[in-house]
Protein backbone atom coordinates (compact mmCIF):
# COMPACT_ATOMS: atom_id res chain seq x y z
CA UNK A 1 0.00 0.00 0.00
CA UNK A 2 1.11 3.51 -1.26
CA UNK A 3 1.75 5.88 2.05
CA UNK A 4 0.57 9.31 1.64
CA UNK A 5 1.94 12.79 3.04
CA UNK A 6 -1.40 14.46 2.47
CA UNK A 7 -4.88 13.57 1.47
CA UNK A 8 -6.58 15.65 -0.84
CA UNK A 9 -10.51 15.34 -1.09
CA UNK A 10 -12.12 17.64 -4.09
CA UNK A 11 -15.18 20.04 -2.44
CA UNK A 12 -17.62 18.30 -5.21
CA UNK A 13 -17.01 15.31 -3.14
CA UNK A 14 -18.25 16.85 -0.03
CA UNK A 15 -21.78 17.38 -1.73
CA UNK A 16 -21.84 13.70 -2.79
CA UNK A 17 -21.56 12.54 0.25
CA UNK A 18 -23.45 14.61 1.86
CA UNK A 19 -26.24 13.72 -0.86
CA UNK A 20 -25.58 10.06 -0.48
CA UNK A 21 -25.75 10.27 3.23
CA UNK A 22 -29.63 12.46 3.06
CA UNK A 23 -31.10 9.99 0.88
CA UNK A 24 -30.19 6.73 3.39
CA UNK A 25 -31.77 8.95 5.58
CA UNK A 26 -28.95 10.06 8.07
CA UNK A 27 -30.15 13.02 10.30
CA UNK A 28 -27.91 15.93 9.31
CA UNK A 29 -26.08 16.00 12.84
CA UNK A 30 -24.53 13.22 12.00
CA UNK A 31 -23.72 14.30 8.69
CA UNK A 32 -22.18 17.12 9.47
CA UNK A 33 -19.95 15.36 11.81
CA UNK A 34 -18.89 13.00 9.09
CA UNK A 35 -18.03 15.97 6.45
CA UNK A 36 -16.02 17.62 9.48
CA UNK A 37 -13.96 14.52 10.17
CA UNK A 38 -12.85 14.39 6.17
CA UNK A 39 -12.17 17.94 6.16
CA UNK A 40 -10.35 17.21 9.35
CA UNK A 41 -8.05 14.56 8.13
CA UNK A 42 -7.95 16.10 4.73
CA UNK A 43 -7.11 19.37 2.82
CA UNK A 44 -10.42 20.28 0.99
CA UNK A 45 -9.60 21.29 -3.11
CA UNK A 46 -11.79 23.68 -4.76
CA UNK A 47 -12.36 22.68 -8.52
CA UNK A 48 -10.49 25.67 -10.41
CA UNK A 49 -10.33 26.55 -14.03
CA UNK A 50 -7.93 24.23 -15.24
CA UNK A 51 -9.37 21.60 -13.53
CA UNK A 52 -13.23 22.50 -15.18
CA UNK A 53 -11.81 22.52 -17.92
CA UNK A 54 -9.84 19.12 -17.98
CA UNK A 55 -13.61 17.83 -16.37
CA UNK A 56 -15.29 19.07 -19.89
CA UNK A 57 -13.29 17.45 -22.24
CA UNK A 58 -12.80 13.83 -19.46
CA UNK A 59 -16.55 14.66 -19.95
CA UNK A 60 -16.75 14.24 -23.64
CA UNK A 61 -14.66 11.64 -23.80
CA UNK A 62 -15.86 9.41 -21.07
CA UNK A 63 -19.37 9.58 -22.54
CA UNK A 64 -18.18 8.75 -26.10
CA UNK A 65 -16.21 5.64 -24.75
CA UNK A 66 -19.22 4.09 -22.54
CA UNK A 67 -21.29 4.80 -25.66
CA UNK A 68 -19.08 2.71 -28.18
CA UNK A 69 -18.55 0.04 -24.88
CA UNK A 70 -22.34 0.14 -24.31
CA UNK A 71 -21.95 1.19 -20.40
CA UNK A 72 -23.85 3.37 -18.64
CA UNK A 73 -23.27 7.05 -19.04
CA UNK A 74 -20.68 8.78 -17.17
CA UNK A 75 -21.88 12.29 -14.88
CA UNK A 76 -19.83 15.15 -14.89
CA UNK A 77 -19.21 14.67 -11.40
CA UNK A 78 -17.03 11.19 -12.84
CA UNK A 79 -15.20 13.70 -15.32
CA UNK A 80 -14.79 16.52 -12.10
CA UNK A 81 -13.09 13.73 -10.04
CA UNK A 82 -10.96 12.04 -13.14
CA UNK A 83 -9.63 15.64 -13.69
CA UNK A 84 -9.19 16.18 -9.73
CA UNK A 85 -6.89 13.55 -9.78
CA UNK A 86 -4.65 14.26 -13.09
CA UNK A 87 -4.46 17.46 -12.39
CA UNK A 88 -3.51 16.60 -8.92
CA UNK A 89 -0.91 14.06 -9.84
CA UNK A 90 0.69 15.93 -12.64
CA UNK A 91 0.85 19.10 -10.36
CA UNK A 92 2.67 16.07 -7.42
CA UNK A 93 5.09 14.77 -9.91
CA UNK A 94 5.99 18.26 -11.15
CA UNK A 95 6.84 19.22 -7.40
CA UNK A 96 8.84 16.37 -6.90
CA UNK A 97 10.98 17.28 -10.09
CA UNK A 98 11.48 20.57 -9.42
CA UNK A 99 12.92 20.00 -6.09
Amino acid sequence: MIEANEVYTPDIVLAEIARKYYRENFDLDTIEKRLSKICKISRVASIDNDIALKAAELDKRLKETARNLKLNEPSLFDAFNLGFCRNFRSKSHNRRHTL
